[in-house]
C-alpha cells in the first residue's frame, strides 16, 4: 500500500533510538524506495487495464468499421452494375440507330 512518509523525520527517530545516521538513512531511503516501487507497480497495473479496455474498445470500433465498409463496397458494386447495365444498353441502342442509318443510306444509294 502507498503512503507518504516523512524521511527526515524517520530518520530523526531511528538515530535517537540508537542507530548510526548512515544506516538510519539508508534504512529510510529504501522502505520510501519500496512505498514508491509498490506505487508505480499499481500504477502501472491500473494503467494496462485501462489500455486493455482502450485496445477492445478499438478493435469494436474497427470491427463496426469493417462491417459498415463491407457493406457500402457492396451497395457500389450494385450501383456500378447499374451503370453499367445503363450504359451497355445505350450503346446498344446507339449501334442499332446507327446501323439502321447506314442501311437505309445504302438502300437511298443503292
Amino acid at each position: 500500500m502507498a503512503y507518504a512518509i516523512d524521511t527526515a523525520a524517520a530518520t530523526r527517530r531511528l538515530i535517537d533510538a540508537g542507530l548510526a545516521a548512515e544506516a538510519a538513512r539508508a534504512i529510510v531511503e529504501t522502505v520510501a524506495e519500496s512505498d514508491a516501487d509498490a506505487a508505480t507497480r499499481g500504477d502501472l497495473a491500473a494503467s494496462e487495464k485501462a489500455l486493455k479496455g482502450d485496445l477492445a474498445a478499438l478493435r469494436a470500433d474497427l470491427a463496426a468499421s469493417e462491417k459498415a465498409l463491407k457493406g457500402d463496397l457492396a451497395a457500389l458494386r450494385a450501383d456500378l452494375a447499374a451503370v453499367k447495365a445503363v450504359l451497355t444498353m445505350r450503346i446498344v441502342a446507339a449501334q442499332v440507330a446507327t446501323a439502321t442509318l447506314l442501311f437505309a443510306a445504302l438502300k437511298w444509294f443503292a
